[in-house]
């Protein structure tokens, strides 16, 4: 503090870790208040230069204060943009801070607070915010106006017309670079501004159209560049890209310019026509360049970019260059003591990082290239993280206009980022084909941006394509079909490629081929696609043995064997038979099971009808289907209670044999309220206890969706933020507990689960209560005291829910064939697709339509043709791994295994904490003792739901089958079958 006439300091208070951005005296001034980069408010005592007060406790830096009229108020700002009123005051002495005075919040703007101001009475409060606006409240938290600037207008003046230099005149901003013009430093040319090899050979002549994407390009000084993509159409149905193979021209008197690959750039408002030209082929792109908002063509203003924004031009920007990656300033620690958020999940944080952190070191506006920002990433000085981008390159000329124009958050009005377009969106392709990706940014205004420089491009299968950085994909040399996903600002885009067998068979082939049900005619369909011909149909014994392991888990015994192939034959001879004849293409180069003379060509279908539903009337049905589920919802009884384990394992079991409709499972499952001693639902509760661990389990089960990613920042190929997790995890914060906690490792106790009003969830990053929403959908309409689980159960359940019905049916597939549709099972992705969309569709439907009858869609599946096909392959699905084009051969579970040793060696195992005679998939706790399932990869008991089981070989399997006691005591048990045989001689006993 200093005396203005003596110019002469009085006094210094010291207290504050970071710079002070703002400070108020009282009425007599005996006292200041101050607040800090360090997120604390602090009143000094002027006489004994002492802190006698500390305000509130602030997620954000406070960046303003005042301090009106008689002094008996204090009010403050927040970076964040919160705005509080600080009331009776109550002054401590040395560091007694606490309890300073009765905080209140007077409103939000939003958005960051820069200054603060009161009418004298305090009646009336002012916060001017970082966009322009002006809040004013009164003191009774009611807004009383929002003060908006019409236009960017003065903004954009100011930064135009530069600095002013010595002198005090202003000296002109210099003018964007093109690639034309000749720059300060060495121009820095993208890789997609070169020419692309195509390994596919094409003549003009066998071209019969051209296709241009975009079909049309409108341009603004916003938004001064747009490429475009040139496809060439043949008669076989393949579009290859042409791009760098055309030649371009113009219309007359154009107002921009074109590159040879067809980069255009805007040099003036106006309208033209670019022309693609291949051969004797054409096509005109018609191409309007909008003026700047408020000019037009006669002024000097008319084609004036706006300034630039820290959110849509300069985060973009760093991410290309990897600065938010992971292995750099988005490690949790940061690098260096500069930390910046994954996949910029957190903008505010990162801009307060970059402009205000560390007293502003890395940023110098009044010399831009001496800024850390910019030297670091050039290596001009020394950088761990290398060259991230050189000197006159655009991410350096844009960042040089950034700190010039004063390092804007954002612009007044700023369009919102609404979604990605990607070209081309799907596509067939030939094998080792190549073709460049251009992706489009939609705003909230209607503007476009072509930001493929700027997106991150990644393939979900190398082996079908790879893309490199600047978005050109190579296509390898498998038939398949595969997804390159652009990510940009938070948001992704999907480019779909097929690539179908080099020898496409006639649709004939496939109109011929028998079908049993929709969902032999829609895998038919995608076959078709790929120039694939599926398997024949697997023998009766195959079939009988693949549908009792998959439906129930247990191996058929010998006489149900005799008694299934018997009907099949009376069946035959019946003539009630469906042929596979010589005219569907397998007289020359059918399948090798089609070659041999005693491989049935017949498929007995009412026989194989009856078994599918003898199958699912067993009782076996209900453990096996249940065990199945304790994978993802039993907890480890060492954290819950063993009792409470065996509560849950018994409404399992009981939902399984009351073939509970799966709506209704799942409703019970979320609506759980109760004791864990007496209802199943609640133990999931018990171990889930916050409402972020129930939301990662049940997006998983139920939705089909992997939220885990954001529930610390935004997911990385997805759509999903932390906003989105957040809101579903406010549907379980009035989710309540009461009675005996957890206390491994015994958690013996009772707990009640009960909803009750109030319950809350923030947001951990800003702080803000949640509103409950489900993901993709509109926020939750909650009567007043209703247990918001409900409104989600409601959501859920609904047969037009865009998630719950494709996840169910997508994991019962998986039992089924192997693998899911979407693999894996639980991880619904853009970047993860679907090897056949329509058919999850018309399942889903089906399911659906049937009340989720899990046994009518079991019905459905096993009776397809699709799933009675051979696992013996034929010359077109050799490669043919995801398709469903034959049967995969799979692993049987754990469980399954030891009750199939029990059947075929005629001695059982027992358990402990069982009935007696009971089967391995009637084990209710994975610390029931069993060396055999634990080295065939059951879960472990200390594992979290949901578990996933080892799929792979171990040498602990193999040496357990050599060495094994307990196996070699069952195959020398003298009342085991091996011995029965031996010593009867009979080598087909009927038991």
């Amino acid at each position: 503090m200093w005396e203005l006439a003596s110019k002469k300091e009085l006094a210094r208070f010291e207290g504050h870790v970071a710079q002070v951005l703002s400070v108020a005296f009282n009425t007599n001034a005996t006292q200041v208040v101050s607040g800090g980069a360090d997120k604390e408010i602090k009143v000094w005592d002027v006489r004994t230069r002492e802190k006698i007060i500390s305000l509130g406790s602030h997620a954000a830096a406070v960046t303003s204060v005042a301090w009106p009229g008689d002094g008996k108020a204090i009010f403050a700002a927040t970076e964040g943009g919160g705005v509080s009123s600080y009331t009776n005051l109550k002054a401590h002495t040395g560091e007694q801070s606490s309890g300073g005075g009765d905080e209140k919040k007077i409103g939000d703007a939003n958005e960051t607070v820069l200054c603060i101001a009161a009418t004298p009475d305090a009646k009336t409060i002012f916060a001017g915010s970082h966009d322009g606006v002006v809040h004013v409240w009164n003191s009774e938290r009611e807004l009383l106006a929002k003060l908006i600037p019409s236009t960017d207008e003065i903004r954009a003046i100011g930064a135009s017309a530069g600095s002013p230099n010595k002198a005090g005149r202003a000296v002109s901003r210099p003018p964007l670079r093109r690639d034309g013009d000749v720059a300060p430093y060495p121009v820095v040319r993208q890789q997609r501004d070169r020419p692309v090899g195509n390994a596919v050979a094409l003549s003009p002549s066998a071209v019969v159209s051209l296709t241009a994407e975009p079909e049309e390009i409108r341009l603004s000084a916003d938004a001064p560049r747009h490429g475009v993509l040139i496809s060439a159409q043949t008669a076989a149905g393949f579009a290859v890209d042409v791009t760098d193979r055309v030649r371009f021209s113009t219309s007359r008197r154009v107002p921009f310019e074109v590159s040879k690959l067809g980069a255009v750039h805007a040099l003036r408002p106006g309208a033209g026509t670019l022309i693609a030209s291949f051969g004797n082929r054409h096509i005109e792109i018609p191409v309007s360049i909008e003026a700047s908002a408020g000019g037009n063509s006669d002024s000097s203003s008319a084609f004036e970019p706006p300034p630039v924004s820290f959110l849509r031009d300069v985060l973009p920007a760093l991410s290309k260059a990897g600065c938010n990656a992971g292995a750099c300033h988005a490690k949790a620690e940061g690098q260096n003591g500069f930390k910046l958020s994954v996949f910029s999940y957190d903008p505010r944080s990162d801009y307060a990082h970059i402009v205000k952190d560390a007293r502003g070191r890395r940023v110098f506006p009044a010399a831009p290239d001496e800024s850390l920002i910019i030297k670091k990433p050039t290596t001009e000085i020394p950088h761990e993280g290398g060259l991230r981008f050189e000197r006159g390159s655009e991410t350096h000329q844009l960042l040089v206009r950034w700190l010039r124009e004063g390092m804007a958050y954002s612009i007044t009005n700023e369009p919102a980022l609404e979604r990605l377009v990607i070209f081309p969106k799907e596509r067939r392709y030939r094998k080792v084909a190549t073709q460049r990706l251009l992706v489009q940014a939609h705003y909230s205004d209607g503007s476009v941006r072509d930001v493929t420089r700027l997106a991150a491009f990644d393939s979900n299968d190398k082996e079908i394509a790879t893309v490199n950085e600047h978005g050109v994909v190579t296509v390898g040399t498998l038939t398949g079909q595969g997804v390159v996903v652009a990510r940009y600002a938070g948001l992704v885009a999907d480019a779909h490629i097929l690539v179908p067998a080099e020898r496409l068979l006639p649709e004939a082939q496939y109109a011929a081929l028998p079908h049993h049900n929709f969902i032999d005619q829609l895998a038919y369909a995608q076959f078709q696609r790929l120039g694939l011909l599926p398997s024949a149909l697997c023998t009766d014994a195959e079939f009988l043995r693949r549908a009792s392991l998959d439906a129930i888990g247990v191996l058929p015994t010998p006489d149900e064997v005799r008694e299934f192939l018997s009907e099949c034959t009376r069946e035959r001879r019946g003539g009630a038979v469906e042929k596979w004849s010589e005219d569907l293409g397998h007289s020359a180069t059918g399948p090798p099971d089609l070659q041999h003379s005693n491989t049935p060509f017949l498929r007995s279908s009412s026989a194989r009808r009856a078994l599918i539903d003898r199958l699912l009337a067993r009782p076996e049905y209900a453990d096996y289907w249940a065990n199945k589920w304790g994978d993802l919802l039993r907890p480890n009884p060492d954290r819950v209670g063993v009792k409470s384990v065996f509560t849950l394992d018994q409404w399992l079991r009981e939902s399984f044999r009351q073939n509970k409709p799966y709506n209704q499972f799942v409703r019970e499952i979320l609506l759980a309220e109760g004791t864990n001693h007496r209802d199943g639902p609640t133990v999931i509760y018990r171990d889930r206890r916050e409402p972020a661990d129930l939301t990662t389990l049940f997006s998983q089960l139920f939705l089909g969706t992997r939220l885990e990613c954001a529930r610390c920042h935004h997911h990385p190929n997805e759509k999903w933020s932390q906003d989105d997790f957040y809101q579903l995890a406010a549907f379980f914060g009035s989710v309540k507990q009461k009675g005996a906690g957890l206390s491994p490792p015994i958690s013996a106790g009772t707990e009640t689960f009960y909803f009750a009003p109030g319950g809350s969830v923030k947001h951990p990053v800003t702080g803000a209560v949640m509103s409950p929403r489900p993901p993709d959908a509109p926020p939750a309409k909650l009567a007043e005291g209703t247990d918001p689980r409900r409104t989600l159960a409601d959501w859920l359940i609904a047969p037009d829910n865009p998630f719950f019905a494709r996840a169910a049916v997508n994991r019962v597939w998986a039992v089924f064939f192997g693998r899911g549709l979407v693999e894996p099972v639980d991880d619904f992705r853009i970047s993860n697709p679907c090897v056949n969309p329509p058919l999850l569709d018309a399942l889903a439907d089906d399911f659906a339509k049937h009340g989720c009858d899990l046994k009518h869609l079991m019905r459905t599946i096993m009776e397809s043709r699709l799933y009675q096909l051979s696992s013996t392959p034929n010359e077109t699905n050799l490669a043919d791994t995801r398709n469903f084009s034959r049967a995969y051969r799979r692993r049987l579970s754990a469980e399954v295994l030891l009750d199939a040793v029990d059947d075929a060696t005629g001695v059982p195992d027992t358990f402990a904490a069982t009935p007696v005679g009971a089967r391995a998939t009637q084990v209710w706790s994975y610390k029931i003792e069993s060396q055999f399932m634990d080295a065939f990869n059951r879960p472990n008991p200390s594992s979290d739901p949901p578990c996933e089981r080892d799929k792979d070989l171990s040498v602990v399997q193999s040496l357990h089958l050599m060495n094994s006691k307990a196996l070699q005591a069952k195959l020398g048990n003298a009342n085991g079958r091996a011995h029965r045989l031996a010593e009867s001689g009979n080598h087909r006993p009927r038991s």
